[in-house]
Order: C-alpha cells, then structure tokens, then sequence
C-alpha cells in the first residue's frame, strides 16, 4: 500500500495506475489524470482533486472526507461504498458513475455535483 500522504501529484499522468488502499490524504491531485486507475479502498481525505480526471476510476470504497471535487471528471466511475463526507463537489461530473446510494445521489445534487444519475 503507497503512502502519498501530502504528496504534490499536481497534474500528474496517473492513468490505469494501481493505488488501491493507497495513503493519499491531504495529497495535490489538482488537474491530475487519473482516467481508469485503481483507487478501491484509497484514503483520499482532504486531498484536493479538483479538475481531476477520475473517468472510468474504481474507487470502490475510497475515502473522500472533506477532499475537494470541484469540477472533476467522475464519468463512468465505479463509486461502491464511497465516502463523500464533507466534501466539495461543486461542478463535478458524476456522468453513468456506478454504485451511488440513493441518499448519496440525493447529497451530491444538493452540494452541486452534475449529472448524478
């Protein structure tokens, strides 16, 4: 398990990367590709990912409390038990994401979040 714990991944090209159950709290991701990588069970608390390319990326039961979403790319995501807990969403792009909850849909529409099906 990585531990990129405050990394500055700033527009890093991360695509189909394994990172699962990787450490990546309070990490830059900002503009970062990450279209179809592996973060299933990845701590992304208080990371900030806003711009990311999260496109077709597992993140089944990654931990996003308090990360910044802003105008990420979350198209096609695989989302399973995601926590998104105080987090900004405003402006991201939840296009055909995969395993939100009903209550999850409802929380991310209200905080701005786009396309939640």
């Amino acid at each position: 398990n990585a531990n990129l714990s405050k990394a500055d991944l700033f527009t890093a090209h991360l695509r189909a990367t394994k990172l699962n159950h990787a450490n990546l709290s309070g990490a830059i991701l900002t503009g970062a590709d990450l279209h179809n990588a592996d973060l299933s069970g990845a701590n992304l608390t208080h990371a900030n990912l806003s711009g990311a390319n999260l496109m077709g990326t597992n993140l089944i039961g990654a931990n996003f409390a308090g990360a910044d979403l802003r105008e990420a790319n979350l198209e096609t995501a695989q989302l399973d038990g995601a926590c998104f807990e105080g987090c900004n969403v405003r402006g991201a792009l939840f296009t055909d994401a995969t395993g939100l909850s009903l209550e999850q849909r409802r929380w991310l529409r209200r905080h701005g979040a786009l396309n939640v099906g």
